[in-house]
């Protein structure tokens, strides 16, 4: 009977260990995910305002003179 106890507790480390490499895996993934987001927020942001921002510092620049 202690070894049949013995094997259940090893079967379920190993599916313990399992589970662990899965999540780490969708942690990953998530990441990734969340990387693009932030990535495609910066560039749409610096689309929009790049020109607005060039407007801004040529203003100043015609403000201040020759």
């Amino acid at each position: 009977m202690p070894a049949t106890a013995a094997t259940v507790d090893i079967d379920s480390e190993d599916e313990r260990h399992t589970t662990r490499r899965g999540e780490r895996g969708q942690g990953m993934v998530e990441y990734a995910f969340i990387l693009v987001l932030v990535a495609m927020v910066v560039i749409v942001s610096v689309v929009i305002l790049g020109k607005q921002t060039g407007n801004l510092y040529s203003n100043i620049s015609s403000g201040l003179g020759p």
